[in-house]
């Protein structure tokens, strides 16, 4: 079982929003499951969406690549190939929709040269930021920077409140990873592709600070006490069985 409290910037999003208390310890169990942990979809994809997104030439081979590398691998058993048909779901998703006008009057980068994980109060929280947005100021030599993230669960909707505190988690990012001095509130976006909207991070932002500290903390305080009774129920079930 995994130790050390650690969730997705995704999860504590949905922890900080989800009315379900039953939820809440879910999201915290599924973390002491190693085996179980989806993180943030990454690796093929999420190059496709940053190519994409910088508009790169590039894109259309990677895609062209990807899909024809999971189609291969279909078996012709949908319940084998559900995990293969949903990311390459995603892949069409990124190849229709309109994702450059993500980085429209900025000069975007890559961020796989950042660390994939932040702090957010005291929880280590798992970001895998997908590019890096900066903009140059009139009259100023630094530019202002921010996060570029693409959030692809389909089973969590992001909406008008959940969407700019995801937002402003990449911003707590931003300031603790990237090196300037000016992260722009506005340049700290998240992309929900299944609903194909963007969410930026409000210059108001206080109250969503606090809920995601507040929210980070309380994992911390539930994580061993939801490991232990999470570890005598699977005791008493391989006992019985």
């Amino acid at each position: 079982m995994n130790k050390k409290p650690l969730v997705s910037l995704a999860n504590l999003v949905e922890y900080a929003t989800t009315p379900s208390a039953a939820r809440r310890r879910q999201i915290i169990e599924q973390y002491h499951h190693p085996e179980v942990i989806r993180f943030d979809w990454h690796g093929a994809s999420d190059t496709i969406f940053a190519e994409r997104a910088r508009g790169s030439t590039e894109a259309d081979n990677l895609i062209d690549l990807e899909k024809r590398r999971l189609n291969d691998q279909k078996t012709g058993n949908p319940e084998r190939d559900r995990r293969c048909s949903h990311i390459l779901h995603l892949v069409e998703l990124l190849e229709t929709s309109d994702v450059l006008r993500l980085t429209e009057g900025t000069d975007p980068s890559t961020a796989n040269n950042l660390a994939i994980d932040s702090i957010v109060g005291s929880l280590t929280v798992r970001v895998r930021p997908n590019l890096v947005l900066s903009r140059q100021r009139l009259g100023w030599a630094a530019p202002e920077m921010g996060i570029l993230k693409c959030h692809n669960l389909s089973t969590f909707k992001l909406s008008g409140y959940a969407g700019p505190l995801y937002a402003v988690g990449l911003q707590i990012y931003a300031e603790n990873i990237v090196p300037s001095e000016v992260i722009a509130p506005n340049l700290c976006r998240v992309y929900d592709l299944f609903h194909d909207k963007v969410y930026m991070a409000p210059k108001n932002q206080k109250r969503l600070r606090v809920q995601l500290v507040d929210a980070a903390q309380e994992i911390l305080d539930r994580w061993d006490a939801v490991g232990k009774r999470l570890t005598e129920t699977m005791t008493r079930k391989r006992k019985a069985g």
